[in-house]
């Protein structure tokens, strides 16, 4: 008589997961448990619906692509699943960078492109950014941002304003101007792989600093520190030359000479030692705006009195006469582009900004030859200890012919102060910024 053993049949197969979530590369095993314990066989097979998105060999599930599959295990007629969900890897933002270009081809304005400085107290905030209230309402701050890697799977930025009386940001990252003031404006990469601030790249945070200011009325906005006039004053026109008036004068003249300048004295025995101490011609001394002993009075004023404005004077608040270095923002800027042109049969150069695309025209003394010259007044001197020995006001000063000085212009010195030259006022901003916004007070 032959004796065999009984065949105990399995009664049910669970695993570990019923569900699964890979990345793109990995792998996991699924462990598998069989019933009862002393099933006489206990022999797992392991099958993939969709092995192109998972395989799975002996219970080690590896992901191929994403997708969805059903990882099957069976025994003794038996089976359980698990459902296998297959994912993109997640690439983690490496650096979040902030545009700040201009268009060159004048298409796309760009806010976040009109680039001064501004003073809040004691600290200089360079490259700060200017916007218009009531202009720049509704810029997606978000829109203006750039990643890397570019495949970063979250592109998503948390913003948070430092002052939301000033700018308050939608929840869709929208920025909402409300009032003139100084502000920063922080942000962070939501894809960081590092969510702790103290410990995080700084190329993944930052902060934007933003002027908020009131554009004047009929003011032109070149994206540079102050506003400009649309026209030199007295121009019936944008594109006309306007009242003419020596440095430091507010009356225009019939003639103007060194003997009829305002500033000026004639003392021949005082000044007319023969050896050409006199600063035009035999005699004559300058009696105001003066850092110089060898050429008259010295006061040591190296920029006008309101009194001796004529923009102060004839246009009022908020408008004055440009300093040179408000005069040299339009001249080697990247952001500003010359061309020299006609505007009703007028040759003028029009200077426009590629941040904001809009524009001023510059119109020359006199037309009629190619080398005919331009100029705006400043409303300061040169250094008195220049390398000719003195002082003289600034102009910007341009050519009809570009070949002889460039499209760009640049600022002349040269006994400029008794001849009539035309004058173009600027408007410049002022706010007050509080303690909080000279930092970082950003928890995000």
């Amino acid at each position: 008589m032959t004796v065999t053993s009984k065949t105990i049949e399995v009664t049910s197969v669970t695993l570990n997961k019923t569900s699964l979530s890979l990345e793109v590369g990995a792998e996991e095993a699924l462990v598998a448990t069989v019933s009862p314990e002393n099933a006489t066989d206990k022999t797992v097979q392991w099958t993939s619906s969709k092995p192109e998105v998972a395989t799975v060999s002996d219970g080690k599930v590896s992901a191929l692509s994403e997708g969805m599959t059903t990882v099957k295990a069976t025994a003794g007629g038996k089976e359980a699943t698990c459902e296998v969900t297959v994912t993109a890897p997640v690439v983690y933002v490496e650096y979040l960078g902030l545009d700040y270009t201009v268009d060159y081809s004048f298409t796309t304005p760009n806010p976040l492109a009109k680039i001064g400085c501004y003073y809040m107290d004691d600290n200089l905030i360079h490259n700060a950014v200017r916007l218009n209230l009531g202009e720049d309402d509704g810029i997606s701050l978000p829109e203006h941002f750039s990643f890397y890697p570019e495949d970063a799977t979250d592109k998503t930025v948390r913003l948070k304003s430092s002052n939301p009386d000033v700018i308050s940001i939608t929840s869709d990252g929208v920025l909402k101007l409300n009032s003139e003031g100084v502000l920063l404006i922080g942000y962070i990469a939501g894809g960081a792989k590092e969510k702790d601030v103290a410990n995080m790249d700084p190329g993944l945070y930052g902060v934007i600093p933003i002027v908020v200011v009131k554009r004047p009325r009929d003011a032109v906005d070149l994206g540079t520190e102050v506003f400009w006039a649309p026209s030199n004053y007295g121009a019936a026109k944008p594109y006309s030359l306007g009242n003419l008036y020596s440095f430091g004068e507010t009356s225009t003249k019939d003639e103007y000479t060194p003997h009829n300048y305002k500033w000026v004295g004639y003392d021949p025995e005082h000044w007319g030692n023969g050896n050409g101490t006199g600063i035009w011609e035999y005699g004559l001394y300058l009696t105001k705006y003066n850092p110089s002993e060898n050429d008259g009075i010295v006061d040591n004023k190296m920029d006008l009195d309101p009194e001796d404005d004529v923009i102060i004077q004839k246009v009022g608040d908020p408008w004055r006469m440009p300093y040179t270095s408000e005069l040299s923002q339009i001249i080697g800027s990247g952001g500003i582009q010359w061309t020299l042109t006609e505007v009703d049969g007028v040759p003028v150069y029009e200077v426009r900004s590629r941040a904001t695309f809009e524009r001023i025209y510059l119109p020359f003394l006199t037309t009629g030859t190619d080398d005919d010259r331009g100029r705006v007044r400043a409303r300061d001197l040169t250094d008195k200890n220049n390398e000719w020995g003195y002082s003289e006001p600034y102009t910007l000063y341009y050519y009809r012919n570009e070949g002889y000085v460039g499209a760009h212009g640049n600022l002349s010195t040269l006994n400029t102060r008794y001849e009539g030259f035309p004058v173009r006022g600027v408007a410049p901003y002022k706010v007050e910024a509080k303690d909080s916004e000279k930092h970082f007070p950003f928890d995000f």
